[in-house]
């Protein structure tokens, strides 16, 4: 039976390929070390294969945290890309092909309120002219514009949007 391979916990980050602060923090983590703070090699080499290559397998699976960058250099590139992206949308909002959502809603919003409004109150100013052209009594007229127009108004709020576009 061989005796185990001790050896210093910066040896051990030299054959693992990890920094001597990656070391003190998967000690943290519970990497196993002796009494006198040295590395038994196998044991050591065991406890990372099942907990540190678990967690890059689990790292690396799609969904689980969102294609997290491994390296220092992925990192960066990560970040310029999501610099270049947002460097392109502002670019396309200052150009015009884009623009600000809620300033957008809002607008939509008040132009529908002021057609309402206006549709509403074109039945009190139509409701006199037609019933004089028509010769009939304007109260019911105007019942029945009103009640009507409304109708059509509710009508057209409820429909979506892509129902009304024409294609």
């Amino acid at each position: 039976m061989t005796s185990p391979e001790i050896i210093s916990k910066a040896e051990f980050g030299r054959r693992i390929n990890v920094s001597r602060q990656r070391i003190y923090q998967l000690v943290k983590e519970g990497l196993p070390v002796t009494t006198d703070n040295k590395i038994d090699f196998a044991k050591a080499k065991r406890w990372v294969s099942k907990h540190l290559d678990q967690h890059r397998r689990e790292a690396r699976k799609p969904g689980v945290t969102g294609d997290a960058p491994t390296t220092a250099s992925e990192a960066r590139s990560q970040k310029l890309e999501w610099e270049a992206q947002l460097r392109e949308l502002e670019f396309r909002k200052r150009s015009g092909e884009l623009v600000d959502r809620a300033a957008t809603e809002r607008t939509i919003f008040e132009r529908a309120t002021a057609e309402r409004d206006r549709w509403i109150g074109w039945v009190a100013r139509a409701t006199a002219q037609i019933a004089t052209e028509a010769e009939v009594d304007p109260t019911k007229l105007h019942s029945v514009l009103d009640r009507l127009v409304r109708d059509q108004l509710m009508q057209l709020a409820a429909t979506p949007l892509t129902l009304l576009r024409r294609e």
